[in-house]
């Protein structure tokens, strides 16, 4: 019988701050780790007052030329977890303080193998722009009686052109739009006729 050994979860010891006052404007830069049996981190903030902030994942693949991106904190009360899928070998975070001295501001990093990069909320909760998400892009298709399927289309502002009237209605608006663009420029009768695609409903 095999045995498979599994990488438990690690709380970092190069990447943590203990619960204690920060400065405002002041700066705490965590120790870069080799993170090669990792495959995401898991990041925390924290403080007992309302605070800002903002943390940079600074990535390596040498250990010695670090870079990444940053994650602003609107409030550190509430804790906000942020994630990272682990690329590269090495690992540390920065943490800038904001306008504001932080009170008891803790910062916690976890290393995971088997922690999701997803995380789930009450339909009900305000989403802040700090919040994590998964970005996707949504496409609107259509089935015609024939069996093929088309993506329904829009009009110059924005507006779902969902029945054929109005997608018919919208190209014929467009097509007298360009004619009249096309006469405006030959017009010369005291001052010129300006056509603004905005006057076109």
């Amino acid at each position: 019988m095999t045995r498979s050994l599994t990488t438990p979860n690690k709380i970092s010891t190069n990447n943590v701050r203990i619960a204690s006052d920060m400065a405002a404007g002041a700066v705490y830069q965590g120790t870069g780790e080799d993170v090669t049996k990792y495959g995401r981190a898991g990041i925390t903030v924290t403080s007992d007052n309302q605070n800002n902030g903002v943390l940079t994942i600074e990535v390596s693949r040498d250990g010695v030329t670090y870079g990444g991106p940053t994650r602003t904190y609107e409030d550190t009360r509430f804790s906000q977890p942020h994630m990272w899928e682990i690329v590269e070998q090495y690992f540390r975070i920065k943490y800038t303080n904001g306008s504001i001295p932080a009170v008891n501001l803790a910062i916690q990093v976890q290393y995971s193998n088997t922690g999701g990069i997803l995380l789930g909320h009450q339909l009900d909760e305000n989403l802040l722009d700090e919040t994590e998400a998964i970005i996707t892009r949504s496409v609107l298709v259509g089935k015609k009686a024939n069996g093929d399927y088309l993506n329904v289309p829009l009009s110059d502002k924005g507006d779902l052109l969902t029945q054929t009237s109005d997608i018919e209605q919208h190209q014929l608006l467009t097509d007298i739009l360009k004619e009249l663009k096309k006469v405006n420029k030959h017009l010369s009768i005291g001052s010129d006729l300006i056509i603004n695609d905005s006057e076109v409903e």
